[in-house]
């Protein structure tokens, strides 16, 4: 997850600009930064374009399976994230003080596909078994991706408001301190994000589980 875009106050250049050479001073405290963070979720697609080998080769060894490990559909997701962040200076004592004013995030689900193989006929009971497996899938994709979100917001403001203003030689220099603050968290949430949904899509995969295939159907 990177920063993408940043923006400063209009008026910073000229005033950096006119500030006179003298001792270097303590930053004021400032207010929080204002924190918003988009969900995204346009909810998951079904598809039954692929065959049961192609949904094999793409899931590998994870996924819904019988007995024989035949992985018999699968659930991906790809993960969107963006953020836009707006920094103010303000000259202090020959240096600047830069802090950050808002972040504006997106953390969600850009794609969320259930492949459900071509051989099983709509509403047959082959269909219906991984469409119940697979939904729980997305049932704890989605919501954690909402745990997420709300994490994602509160360690945001936290950390911003641990950092404050920083002290810095030009605005380019306190833009990359921020920036370094806020990316260790977004890094932090991404890694803590993928290992729960890790482990909670292994308890739905486990063999003889509650989303178990084996003896659901004919030939299962």
């Amino acid at each position: 997850m990177k920063i993408r875009t940043t923006t400063a106050t209009a008026a910073l250049a000229v005033l950096v600009l006119s500030v006179p050479a003298l001792a270097r001073a303590a930053c004021p405290r400032v207010s929080d930064a204002a924190i918003s963070v988009q969900i995204v979720d346009p909810g998951p697609r079904v598809t039954s374009s692929k065959s049961l080998d192609q949904i094999n080769v793409m899931a590998g060894s994870h996924g819904l399976k019988r007995n024989g490990f035949k992985v018999l559909g699968m659930t991906g997701i790809k993960l969107e994230t963006g953020v836009k962040v707006q920094f103010q200076g303000q000259p202090m004592g020959g240096a600047i003080c830069v802090h950050v004013n808002r972040v504006e995030a997106q953390f969600g689900l850009k794609d969320h596909t259930v492949h459900v193989p071509r051989e099983y006929a709509q509403g047959s009971c082959h269909y219906n078994v991984v469409m119940r497996h697979e939904m729980a899938h997305v049932d704890v994709n989605r919501r954690t991706v909402r745990k997420y979100a709300d994490i994602l917001k509160h360690e945001m403001r936290a950390a911003l408001r641990r950092s404050g203003a920083v002290t810095a030689a030009s605005m380019v220099e306190g833009q990359n301190a921020q920036t370094a603050v806020m990316q260790k968290v977004l890094d932090d949430i991404g890694v803590r994000f993928n290992a729960e949904l890790e482990k909670l899509h292994g308890v739905i995969d486990q063999p003889g589980g509650k989303y178990a295939a084996d003896g659901q159907c004919p030939g299962w």
